[in-house]
């Protein structure tokens, strides 16, 4: 059962590829859920697997760490990317009802866009705005960087790693939406890290 509780572990690296390779902006709405729904699903069931049977001493400890890494960097993606999109969803949703009348009153013609067209067009303005960019980049190695502080037995390191990630995006937190979203895609970054670490330990 413990090479079943791997394989399944190991399968959310390639659940997390087309998400990847398609790039998160360009993505639907139904790929990126349910990439992400696939992904959690896997590591709950590897999670499970692992804790029915944690006795793995004919596994090396070196590939399951490297494992949990690669798992921690692309899986968390499409996780991230999942609790950005839905809470934009909401940010709309509760948005739309105002804003209509302003628009119809500044655009010409908007008076004839229905409500669910204008909540399509703010959503695709809201996804390819420059806001926060290189996000994947460095969602990648962030969680890279805080799973290897917590293999390496330091902790504290998340901390110097967040850090480092506040003080880079500094002069981008004041943008509109720029700080909810940091915090939203930080917490759902580090938290599927923390995660793949913690379903690695039931592995061993």
């Amino acid at each position: 059962m413990t090479w079943i509780a791997l394989i399944v572990f190991a399968l959310i690296i390639p659940a997390s590829i087309p998400l990847v390779l398609k790039r998160y902006q360009e993505s639907s709405r139904m790929l990126v859920f349910g990439s992400a729904f696939l992904i959690l699903a896997l590591g709950l069931a590897a999670a499970v697997l692992g804790a029915l049977d944690p006795v793995t001493s004919n596994i090396p400890l070196a590939l399951l760490i490297v494992l949990g890494v690669l798992v921690s960097a692309f899986g968390g993606g499409p996780m991230t990317v999942a609790i950005l999109r839905a809470s934009h969803r909401v940010d709309v949703e509760q948005s739309t009802e105002p804003t209509v009348p302003a628009v119809s009153q500044t655009v010409p013609g908007a008076e004839s866009i229905s409500v669910p067209e204008l909540e399509s067009l703010a959503e695709d303005n809201t996804e390819h705005d420059p806001v926060l960019r290189g996000g994947l980049w460095i969602g990648l190695l962030e969680r890279i960087a805080v799973t290897t502080t917590l293999f390496m037995g330091w902790p504290e390191g998340i901390a110097l790693v967040l850090g480092v990630k506040g003080l880079g995006r500094y002069k981008e937190l004041g943008k509109e939406g720029a700080a909810e979203r940091f915090i939203l895609g930080t917490f759902a970054s580090v938290l599927w890290a923390c995660a793949c670490y913690g379903i690695v330990q039931l592995l061993i």
